[in-house]
């Protein structure tokens, strides 16, 4: 079974689904309270997959697209890699899925839609086409790149994020190779794992705050992380923004920076700033099995500050790269 086949729809032929979607929606009398009357998309989404997505995977990362629509309306574009079929001459094949919820009140009803696209990786001026054809025009759109590799969107998808409000990627799935792409707009770009830790960063703000700003500078050459791999992407992100407030503090732009792999020790990281000599001036240790973190920090006396470690859900996450 293939991404496309796996996930929830009605199989249709592509030119179908424009006017399958029109029909879909269209009230039968006036004010009677039709799903039509829920459906007002916010934005567009663009779900991208690349061949090293499993199904399961896939369907986990769709179920989070449309947990996210339910409080932000929004069509779903799924883009699903296939392979060549030799004996047909169909290059694109596609699937609607469209479904109602309904919150505490019957006003509170939500309709989201998801458009989906089995293409061959090799078709990427006519699934640029087809993508543009399903795009509801008059809104911002998203893309969310999942396991495509770097090279591939660098080669062949950058024209697609040309007018793009966000384009998403997760640095715990594709490690830093999606940084190192030139892209026109990088403000534009947002890693999910950078979403995830923003409960982290407001907690060790708040401690950070203590201090003045020349204190937490003075002496800091270098940072080190250490992970389990799962969290390889928000130990990094942790790091750059910490790199980023040291800098904005007073410290040298050239703050080296080191990881290393926690082994054995999951959901579990941690970070040190280190001054030219190796001596620790601050940890950070965070474990998200027992919700625990601290902070402690050794400019003057040493302090230890404990907090509750906890990251952001999925649908929070996706909405904090999206919109912020």
């Amino acid at each position: 079974m293939n991404i496309l086949e796996s996930l929830p729809g009605i199989v249709l032929p592509i030119a179908e689904v424009n006017k399958q979607l029109g029909r879909m929606w269209e009230p039968e009398i006036e004010g009677s309270g039709a799903p039509s009357e829920f459906r007002a998309s916010q934005m567009n989404l663009i779900l991208h997959f690349g061949r090293k997505t499993t199904v399961e995977d896939a369907r986990a990362r769709f179920d989070e697209a449309i947990h996210f629509s339910q409080r932000y309306p929004s069509r779903i574009i799924v883009l699903c890699p296939e392979e060549e079929k030799e004996d047909s001459d169909q290059v694109l094949e596609a699937k609607l899925f469209a479904q109602c919820y309904i919150g505490h009140a019957p006003r509170t009803m939500c309709c989201c839609e998801a458009l989906m696209l089995g293409y061959s990786p090799n078709e990427k001026e006519y699934l640029q086409n087809q993508v543009s054809n399903w795009l509801e025009n008059d809104l911002p759109t998203c893309h969310w790149f999942h396991q495509v590799p770097a090279e591939r969107v660098r080669e062949n998808y950058r024209s697609f994020n040309q007018q793009l409000r966000r384009i998403v990627f997760d640095s715990s799935v594709e490690e830093d190779a999606f940084q190192k792409i030139p892209w026109e707009h990088p403000e534009r770009v947002k890693d999910l794992a950078s979403a995830r830790i923003l409960p982290l960063r407001q907690s060790i703000g708040q401690y950070l705050s203590g201090f003045p700003a020349e204190t937490l500078a003075d002496g800091v050459k270098t940072l080190r992380f250490r992970s389990s791999p799962e969290l390889r992407g928000e130990a990094m992100s942790l790091s750059a923004w910490m790199r980023e407030c040291l800098t904005a503090a007073g410290a040298s732009p050239s703050l080296s920076e080191e990881f290393e792999p926690l082994q054995d020790q999951p959901n579990r990281f941690a970070g040190d700033w280190l001054d030219d000599s190796g001596n620790t001036l601050l940890t950070v240790e965070i474990h998200l099995d027992t919700s625990h973190g601290h902070v402690r920090a050794q400019f003057a006396s040493e302090v230890d500050w404990p907090f509750e470690a906890h990251l952001l859900g999925p649908r929070e996450a996706l909405s904090e790269a999206v919109f912020f």
